[in-house]
């Protein structure tokens, strides 16, 4: 429902801006080309349109006088970022030389099973894993929290770039619907990251990132492998931070 809900609410918003001139567009979305790419002509057109890969982390792209936006769109209370196999993330970050004891924690905090590849027989819930793993997750936090430039590179592929090199990466990020929404820049974005600590969440996470597994099913059988064996990174409270953002920081 949520997927179809949001594959709506993209369509809408291209609508909203397809063949229409600036003059012609609603307040809401004037406001938003105007965010993304300063003063405007009434007269000019706006073309836009979704992208040939679906599977890339732009969900449109806007052509305004032949500079292009590669926008990633979130509504409601969206916060998900990011999801992909654990495999892949771990070697995402081990290429950056994080530790094995952390690699160590990631595991059992995804599995929450006492073992490293999800074979044990009983599974923890969320909290009875933070009360088993606490200490070795601030460890684990300050080293995934220690290097900026690290924790860019997994914001950059979080949020914008993805995990196939191949594809388009997203430069902007939309929060909202066609009759009102945010819209930051990942200029905006990254500028907001490189000067903030996050080091007030105990959760596992890589700046303002949390970590956790797609399915841990900690109170019964596993229902589907595939979403076991995948993470989720998620932004709290993003639409308010996207507001914060996009008010004060030049894009």
């Amino acid at each position: 429902m949520y997927l179809r809900e949001g594959l709506l609410n993209e369509d809408e918003i291209i609508s909203s801006l397809n063949n229409k001139t600036i003059e012609s567009l609603s307040n809401n979305m004037k406001r938003v080309m105007r965010d993304l790419y300063g003063v405007l002509d009434n007269d000019s057109v706006v073309k836009c349109h979704k992208p040939d890969e679906t599977t890339g982390k732009p969900d449109m792209i806007i052509d305004y006088e032949n500079r292009k936006r590669f926008v990633t769109i979130k509504h409601g209370h969206a916060e998900t970022v990011h999801s992909e196999k654990i495999s892949t993330f771990i070697d995402f970050i081990s290429s950056f030389g994080i530790s094995k004891g952390t690699i160590e924690t990631l595991l059992l905090f995804h599995y929450g099973d006492g073992t490293l590849d999800g074979t044990g027989e009983t599974r923890m819930n969320y909290r009875e894993v933070m009360n088993s793993l606490g200490d070795r997750i601030s460890l684990a936090n300050y080293e995934l929290n220690k290097n900026k430039e690290f924790v860019l590179s997994v914001l950059d592929r979080c949020m914008f770039k993805g995990v196939l090199n191949e594809y388009q990466e997203a430069d902007s990020l939309y929060f909202g619907d066609k009759d009102y929404g945010l819209v930051a820049t990942k200029n905006q974005i990254v500028k907001h990251v490189k000067i903030r600590s996050f080091d007030f969440y105990d959760n596992l996470h890589i700046g303002p990132l949390l970590i956790k597994p797609h399915s841990r099913y900690s109170k019964g059988y596993v229902i589907d492998q595939r979403s076991r064996e995948r993470i989720v990174l998620y932004w709290p409270h993003l639409f308010a931070d996207i507001n914060y953002i996009s008010q004060r920081y030049n894009f």
